[in-house]
C-alpha cells in the first residue's frame, strides 16, 4: 500500500471523537468455510452431468430436503430429490432418491452441453401448493405447476414462460443455459424474474401482473457501472440476498470458472444498481473449483443458524456445501454515511483482532487488486493508499480512525477497505456529498 503523503491522498487523520451515538450502516462479507461434500447413504453425491442444488421443503415434513437437477448434452436432464432423514439443523441423506414427475412420469426435460435442467421450487400460482420453475439449456424458462397436493407434489406438462405485450409475447430466451431466480426486484409484493445464460448477462423481467398471475413485458439486461453487467467467464447464474448487511438486496453469481462473485447494491432496496464486483472466499481461500465446471449456487440455512449458507453444484455431479462463518464478520463502518466534503469522518471496524497490523485503505482510482503481503491479503481497490494510524482500539475487537474529507472531494467517488492479517472487509464506495 501506498503511505499517506502518496500524491493524490484524499483524507488525512485528525484528533479522535466519540462515536457512541452513530448509527452508521455496516458492510458485511460473504464470510465461509472450507468446503464440505454432500453424501447420502456414506457416498458423495455426484449426479450423472453437471449439478444444480437447492434445498427445499419437499414433503412438509419439517425437515429441508436436497433438490438436484441434472445432466447436460449426453445424460438425461432430470430432477431428483433426496428427502432428509436427519434432524433440525444437520440435514441427513440416505442413498434412496427419486425423480420429480410430470404427468405420470419422470420430469425429463432436453438437455445440451453444460446443462441439464436448472429447477428451483416456488409459490407460482397461489394456489397454496409448490411449483417447480426450470430454466432450460436452449435459454427458455418453464414452470411446472403442481397438479397433486403440497405435501406430495406432481406436475403438469409445463408452459414456456413469455415476455411481451399482449397479443405480441414470446417465449422468454436469453440465448443458451437460462438460471433462473425468482425475486421481488421493485418491492411491490409481486414475483419477478431474473435469469442469467451462457453469456454472462442476467436479464429482468418485472411482473407487471399480479403475484399470483404474473406478467412480464419487457427484457431488462442489468448495468455494473455504465455498461452491461457481463459476469467473468461467462455463464451467469444469480442469487439475491443482502449479503453486506446494509438493508439491500445483493446479486451473487456463479460463472464458467467456478468461481462465486458478489455485486454489492449501490442504492436501494427498491431499485438495486451495481457498479463492481469481488470474489467470494472459503475457507480463507477464493472459491475457484478445478476446471471450468460452472458454478451453479444456491442459498440455504444448513445448519438453522442464521446465516446464510452456500450449497453450489457443478460439472462432476457433486454438492459442495459451504457453512457461514459463524460471529466472525470483519465489518467496517462509517460515519457519516455518505462522508461529507469538509468534515471530519469516523471509520470503525468491528470483529476484528486490532494491533498495529490493522489498517485502513482507500482509493479514488476504482476497483482493481493488491496483494498485501506482510498481511497475506488481496485488496479489491486500485492502487490503495494508507490511511494514518488507528486512533483507538479496544478488547472486544473494535478500531476507529478518523479522517478528515476535504472539501475539494465533494462529488468524486471514493473506495474504503479495512484489513489484517487474514482478513480484509467488504470494500466500501460512497459519492462524497
Amino acid at each position: 500500500m501506498q503511505n499517506q503523503g502518496t500524491v493524490g491522498r484524499f483524507l488525512s487523520a485528525c484528533a479522535v471523537i466519540s462515536v457512541a451515538s452513530c448509527c452508521a450502516i455496516t458492510y458485511a462479507d460473504l464470510t465461509l468455510e472450507a468446503e464440505q461434500v454432500i453424501q447420502a447413504g456414506g457416498v458423495d453425491i455426484a449426479v450423472p452431468g453437471y449439478s444444480v442444488p437447492s434445498l427445499a421443503h419437499w414433503d412438509n415434513d419439517g425437515l429441508p430436503d436436497l433438490i438436484i437437477g441434472e445432466g447436460s448434452g449426453v445424460e438425461t436432464a432430470r430432477i431428483r430429490v433426496y428427502r432428509n432423514i436427519g434432524t433440525p439443523g444437520a440435514p441427513e441423506f440416505s442413498a434412496d432418491f427419486f425423480y420429480a414427475q410430470s404427468n405420470g412420469a419422470d420430469l425429463i426435460e432436453v438437455g445440451s452441453g453444460c446443462l441439464g435442467v436448472f429447477p428451483r421450487m416456488v409459490q407460482w400460482d397461489g394456489d397454496g401448493r409448490k411449483d417447480l420453475l426450470t430454466g432450460l439449456a436452449d435459454g427458455t424458462v418453464k414452470i411446472y405447476l403442481n397438479i397433486n397436493t403440497d405435501d406430495v407434489p406432481e406436475f403438469d406438462g409445463g408452459t414456456l414462460l413469455e415476455v411481451g405485450p399482449t397479443g405480441n409475447k414470446v417465449p422468454i430466451d436469453g440465448g443458451y443455459r437460462a438460471t433462473v431466480c425468482v425475486v421481488d426486484w421493485n418491492n411491490d409484493e409481486r414475483k419477478d424474474l431474473l435469469v442469467g445464460a451462457s453469456d454472462g448477462l442476467l436479464r429482468l423481467y418485472i411482473n407487471e401482473g399480479t403475484d399470483d398471475a404474473p406478467d412480464f413485458v419487457t427484457t431488462i439486461v442489468l448495468m455494473e457501472g455504465n455498461g452491461d453487467l457481463s459476469v467473468p467467464s461467462g455463464r451467469s447464474c444469480p442469487l439475491m440476498l443482502d449479503v453486506n448487511l446494509d438493508g439491500t438486496k445483493d446479486l451473487v453469481t456463479g460463472n464458467t470458472n467456478g468461481q462465486l462473485l458478489t455485486y454489492p447494491n449501490n442504492h436501494t432496496d427498491g431499485d438495486p444498481t451495481f457498479v463492481y464486483h469481488s470474489y467470494v472466499d472459503a475457507g480463507g481461500v477464493m472459491i475457484d473449483l478445478e476446471g471450468s465446471p460452472r458454478s451453479r449456487p444456491a442459498f440455504c440455512d444448513w445448519n438453522e443458524d442464521g446465516r446464510p449458507d452456500v450449497l453450489i453444484g457443478s460439472y462432476g455431479g457433486m454438492v459442495r456445501l459451504y457453512l457461514s462463518v459463524p460471529d466472525h464478520h470483519f465489518l467496517l463502518a462509517s460515519e457519516p454515511n455518505p462522508l461529507v466534503g469538509g468534515q471530519d469522518a469516523v471509520f470503525t471496524v468491528t470483529n476484528g483482532q486490532p494491533d498495529a497490523r490493522t489498517y485502513l485503505a482507500y482509493s479514488v482510482f476504482g476497483v482493481g487488486y493488491k496483494y498485501v503481503g506482510r498481511l497475506g491479503v488481496e485488496l479489491e481497490i486500485e492502487s490503495p493508499t494508507q490511511a494514518g494510524p488507528m486512533m483507538q482500539t479496544d478488547a472486544d475487537g473494535v478500531c476507529e480512525w478518523v479522517l478528515h474529507v476535504p472539501g475539494v472531494a465533494s462529488g468524486h467517488q471514493v473506495w474504503f477497505q479495512a484489513c489484517q492479517p487474514g482478513w480484509t472487509s467488504e470494500l466500501r464506495t460512497c459519492v462524497v456529498e
